[in-house]
């Protein structure tokens, strides 16, 4: 009978240890997981741009009269210009301008084709800012806390079981 409860209460308390042993030496790692957070800014964030970013327009082999002359504007001020090349062919980057206010803009590439002129554009978003607002809570601290508090309320359940039981059988 005593043989039991000392044995039960070295599995109990083995597991108490094992669960806090776990649960403080991954500490470390937790802290280090929301490591990259904000986001660091992505060349392919779709139509999202940001002061510093690039946009890119091309075109393939017959796109343009050879040697034509193009512009690309962003909201009609222009920001790269040139003359395509001997095929028709075009790929010209711009960066986009600093002080864009947030909010949508039009890219615009104007060419000509058949001595005809052209216009291909199409619309982005300039974001608030270079950063994602942090939205949330670090919880990490506080579900370690109740896992622990959880164990140690187990045991001392199981404590008093045995304790009752061998108080119940003398």
């Amino acid at each position: 009978m005593v043989g039991s409860r000392i044995a039960l209460r070295t599995v109990l308390a083995g597991f108490v240890l094992a669960v806090m042993a776990m649960l403080l030496g991954s500490a470390g790692a937790a802290a280090v997981a929301p490591a990259g957070y904000p986001p660091a800014p992505s060349a392919d964030r779709g139509a999202i741009v940001v002061d510093g970013d690039t946009i890119t327009a091309c075109g393939p082999a017959g796109a343009t009269d050879p040697g034509a002359p193009y512009t690309v504007d962003v909201d009609g001020a222009v920001v790269a210009s040139g003359s395509t090349l001997g095929d028709g062919s075009y790929c010209v980057t711009a960066k986009v301008p600093s002080g864009l206010a947030a909010g949508t803009h039009r890219a615009t590439f104007t060419s000509t084709k058949n001595g005809t002129s052209f216009t291909l554009s199409t619309s982005f978003l300039r974001a608030g800012g270079a950063e994602l607002p942090r939205t949330g809570a670090d919880t990490a601290g506080t579900v370690r806390l109740a896992i622990v508090l959880a164990s140690a309320g187990a045991l001392l359940l199981a404590m008093l079981t045995v304790r009752r039981r061998s108080q119940n059988k003398a």
